[in-house]
């Protein structure tokens, strides 16, 4: 666009010097003319220049002023167009402003989602770790409790063991004094074992304290009439 400007600038240049040029070959013609009249006047004899060419002058010059009128008419035109196309290159501007605007305001925006975004990530990757963090420690917490009860059940057959070892120990002194002789004690505690194995099998019931003494009652008997 800026060459073709450039182009139609230099043709109207051009244009203009030649319209310069051909009025100031009018003048000198018309200054000839004037003088030539001007010496024929004076001298009162005839004019060496011809009747047909002063008409050739004169058609010379109503070509130079048609050229001129059509050289004005181009000028005019190319000068509108210079003005169309000024017009068009601001409008051009106006609108490259306007779309440089609407470009930052997304890319703005894009920023600004994009940030979101990020924030969003991060957060999810922040719970995902405590969840994960959590699941690690509901995961200890579950062994701990396990382990937890396992050592409780471990306590309390300890606890029922040495309580069974004790009746054992008693059980058979009781033995003893009741017969009021040495008995083999190898067979008292077989005997007791027996019983005791019996009543560990079913210690988780409820009433564990009346099976404890019926298995005592039974060992005892046992012993005794054997």
């Amino acid at each position: 666009m800026d060459a073709t400007v450039a182009q139609l600038e230099a043709k109207v240049a051009r244009r203009q010097e030649d319209a310069e040029l051909l009025r100031k070959e009018n003048e000198v013609m018309e200054c000839q003319f004037e003088c030539l009249d001007s010496v024929r006047k004076a001298v009162g004899i005839k004019h060496s220049v011809t009747i047909v060419q002063h008409l050739e002058w004169i058609r010379k010059l109503r070509n130079v002023g048609e050229e001129t009128e059509e050289r004005k008419k181009v000028v005019a035109t190319l000068l509108d167009t210079q003005k169309r196309i000024s017009c068009e290159q601001r409008q051009q501007q106006l609108v490259a402003t306007r779309l440089r605007t609407v470009i930052e305001e997304e890319e703005d925006e894009n920023d600004r989602v994009q940030l979101t975004m990020q924030r969003e990530l991060e957060r999810i990757k922040h719970q995902q770790e405590n969840d994960q963090r959590f699941q690690r420690l509901l995961e200890r917490h579950n062994v701990l409790q396990q382990r937890l009860i396992d050592d409780t059940t471990l306590i309390q057959q300890l606890e029922v063991r040495s309580k069974w070892q004790i009746m054992l120990e008693n059980g058979t002194q009781a033995v003893v004094l009741v017969d009021g002789e040495s008995k083999d004690p190898t067979r008292c505690h077989q005997s007791v074992s027996e019983a005791l194995y019996l009543a560990a099998a079913i210690r988780t019931s409820k009433n564990k304290k009346r099976i404890f003494t019926q298995a005592c009652w039974t060992i005892t008997q046992k012993y005794i009439h054997s």
